[in-house]
């Protein structure tokens, strides 16, 4: 057994890479943050091209309810999206691992599609679907949609043989070999693909909303952009920026709950 000794090293070990992994992102945004405010105040920027961030920030909190319904609208958006781009990511990719004619007649139409950049499709969605949620719910799963099924199909191609013909031997079924060894082993891939489609997701609903909208931050910015703006714009991109994080870091806790076996969620040994 470990003495209470060798233990009190241990979690200072812990304490401390905590405080650095929370530390080192918030000095290089501060860093980053005071660099912004002392070349707009030295060079003396003119207020259509950049302001201090020292205005931008009380901006952030003076029109704290405007704001705070427009990112409601962008959040409802990206999530309802992201959500659509995960049904349709997942299912398929299962189907194109599992099924011959799938992945020789379907995947080649998806990568086609994919390719055919959703901005230039935009315009088309809206006029199919109108301008209420559902086009914008489209253009949000097209952003997101491809980074889940690649992953998706990833992770489950990542399964050693050996390991299938050993639960096969051991009389589990194809139902089975599935869900106890290949759908934990591509969990860990399948989260990248969340994670990337998280924040796409976000970029998605930005766009939808400069395409057709009358709320949401990509319309808050829009305007700002037309009026010439530039704190309102800078306000908005702060705002769009905290939700795509936020929407990251909860893809990253649902990611440690599901997966606390995997290697990535563990502590380096001898830290």
């Amino acid at each position: 057994m470990s003495s209470p000794s060798s233990r009190r090293p241990r979690r200072l070990d812990a304490v401390r890479d905590k405080a650095l992994n929370l530390g080192s992102p918030g000095l290089a945004v501060a860093i980053l943050l005071v660099a912004w405010e002392v070349w707009v105040r030295l060079t003396d920027q003119p207020r259509y091209i950049m302001v201090p961030f020292s205005d931008v920030l009380s901006a952030c909190w003076d029109g704290r309810g405007q704001l705070l319904h427009h990112t409601w609208v962008t959040t409802v958006e990206s999530v309802y999206g992201f959500v659509l781009a995960a049904a349709i990511g997942v299912p398929l990719a299962f189907a194109i691992v599992s099924l011959r004619p799938v992945q020789k007649g379907i995947f080649p139409l998806v990568v086609v599609y994919h390719v055919i950049p959703t901005i230039a499709i935009a315009p088309l969605l809206s006029t199919w679907f109108g301008f209420g949620m559902t086009p914008k719910l489209l253009i949000v799963a097209n952003f997101a949609f491809f980074p889940i099924m690649l992953n998706t199909i990833i992770g489950l191609r990542s399964t050693q043989p050996l390991q299938i013909q050993l639960f096969r031997i051991t009389g589990a079924n194809t139902w089975q070999t599935f869900w106890k060894l290949r759908m934990p082993n591509a969990l860990p891939q399948i989260f990248v693909g969340l994670k990337i489609a998280s924040t796409l997701a976000v970029i998605g609903a930005v766009v939808a909303e400069y395409v057709s909208a009358s709320a949401g931050l990509g319309y808050y910015v829009l305007l700002a952009n037309g009026n010439l703006d530039i704190q309102s714009l800078m306000t908005g991109v702060v705002y769009l920026s905290i939700l795509g994080s936020l929407f990251f870091g909860a893809m990253q806790i649902v990611e440690r709950v599901a997966t606390p076996w995997h290697l990535s969620q563990r502590t380096p040994v001898g830290r």
